[in-house]
């Protein structure tokens, strides 16, 4: 059975740390398990998120 890998990133908000996969996408959404906020994976290598931005 193969190890899933995973990294730690920074939420933006509340400094929480995200355990995120190594294979994660662009365009994945991340909710922070500390203060709720949804995050989007803007960059795969290396990880960086932003907010969700969601068009109304």
């Amino acid at each position: 059975m193969e190890e899933i890998q995973t990294k730690q990133v920074p939420c933006l908000d509340c400094d929480s740390t995200l355990e995120v996969v190594d294979d994660i996408e662009i365009g994945d959404i991340l909710v922070c398990e500390g203060c709720g906020v949804e995050l989007e994976v803007v960059n795969n290598n290396p990880t960086e998120l932003d907010y969700l931005y969601v068009q109304k």
